[in-house]
């Protein structure tokens, strides 16, 4: 039985530089939209807090939607996603703000997940 990831889940998980960095090398092979939506909910607001271009967060944002709209299998889970999505911004912009993570990694992360949803 496949596990669904929630909010509280996916923190241990995504706790940490080094989490963000491992992880942004292969979340579009993910499986599961919670672990799509989380990591790159996280890695959006790192990126957010550390100034990144607007226009090219609200790209990586829409294909990621796209991704987890194409691999829902009803819009309740859609729509469960993109509020994981939402929330985990805010642990990346915490991310930033306690200096767990560094700018020079968010960017790298934030880098690797636009080129892994540039197709989208």
């Amino acid at each position: 039985m496949a596990r669904t990831a929630t909010p509280h889940s996916c923190w241990p998980l995504l706790a940490g530089a080094t989490a963000i960095t491992i992880f942004a090398a292969s979340i579009v092979a993910q499986s599961n939209i919670n672990t799509i939506a989380g990591l790159s909910g996280k890695i959006v607001g790192a990126a957010r807090a550390c100034g990144i271009d607007g226009n090219r967060l609200a790209t990586t944002t829409e294909r990621v939607f796209r991704v987890i709209n194409q691999r829902a299998r009803s819009k309740s889970e859609a729509g469960d996603a993109t509020l994981l999505f939402a929330k985990m911004i805010n642990v990346g912009v915490d991310e930033i703000a306690s200096r767990r993570t560094s700018c020079e990694q968010a960017r790298k992360a934030f880098a690797d997940i636009e080129q892994q949803f540039r197709n989208y």
